[in-house]
């Protein structure tokens, strides 16, 4: 009995009869209905749409401003930091080429760059390239590698001093004047044998342009280290290893000690 009252025709009827008095105008399939329905979610997401893009409108706008405010900021900072820093790059450059370009010297070459002979200059005998001919003894071929660079001899009161100058291939027994960058310092047999780095005063003659030895390496990386192998090779047989290697100050304070 209860069951034919709930569902029955009868129940219907009571269930529409209380729904339309406690909200007459409601009926959940109704087009009305339904179209009210769509109407407010359309409102409510359009609404939804419309925050949202003004909040990024409004965020972007922000972010924009304060990335413009952080660069004027920067480049107010910076407007009166880079005028120091190129003073200063500038005055380490000056004052670094200026310690290797206040002393030239003189050197005599002894050995051309990619040559393998070693003849003796000067007055004490003739050059091998003069002679009627060209025969060389023993003590005149370099038994490895030509050499990497000029191979000459810097004269002074206190004896000569061996030099290597950076450069393109000079005659042998020519004389020029050097710019001393460097002096590498081999351990030998029986002593410290010390070999000048140069580079030509002449700046036509300049392949390598740097007058000190912090700019070599930096500018030139692996010079130091091919002569290096060069010569404890070449000269294998009274030259064990590289022991320093003198900065442009020091060398030039040598060299002047070397010619008191």
């Amino acid at each position: 009995m209860l069951k034919s009252g709930l569902y029955g025709p009868k129940g219907r009827a009571t269930k529409n009869i209380i729904l339309n008095t406690v909200i007459p105008d409601f009926d959940p399939v109704s087009p009305a209905c339904i179209r009210d329905r769509r109407s407010r979610i359309k409102r409510g997401m359009t609404s939804f749409w419309a925050q949202s893009a003004t909040f990024l409108l409004n965020f972007r706008i922000e972010l924009r401003l304060e990335t413009i405010w952080c660069r004027a900021h920067v480049l107010d900072d910076m407007k009166f930091k880079i005028p120091s820093i190129l003073l200063l790059l500038f005055s380490l450059s000056f004052f670094s080429c200026a310690s290797a370009q206040t002393f030239t010297t003189e050197a005599i070459i002894h050995q051309p760059a990619g040559s393998s002979i070693t003849v003796e200059v000067g007055n004490q005998t003739e050059s091998a390239e003069n002679r009627d001919q060209p025969l060389y003894s023993g003590d005149d071929v370099l038994l490895y590698l030509p050499a990497p660079a000029n191979i000459g001899f810097i004269q002074s009161p206190g004896g000569s001093v061996e030099t290597v100058i950076l450069a393109p291939a000079i005659r042998a027994d020519s004389e020029i004047e050097i710019i001393p960058i460097a002096m590498m310092e081999f351990g030998a047999s029986d002593r410290i044998q010390r070999v000048i780095l140069s580079i030509p005063a002449d700046p036509s003659l300049q392949v390598i342009k740097s007058p000190s030895m912090q700019q070599l390496r930096l500018n030139y990386p692996g010079v130091i280290e091919i002569l290096t192998t060069w010569f404890t090779n070449a000269y294998s047989d009274r030259i064990t290893e590289l022991l320093d290697v003198k900065d442009e100050k020091k060398t030039v304070q040598y060299l002047k000690n070397h010619s008191l």
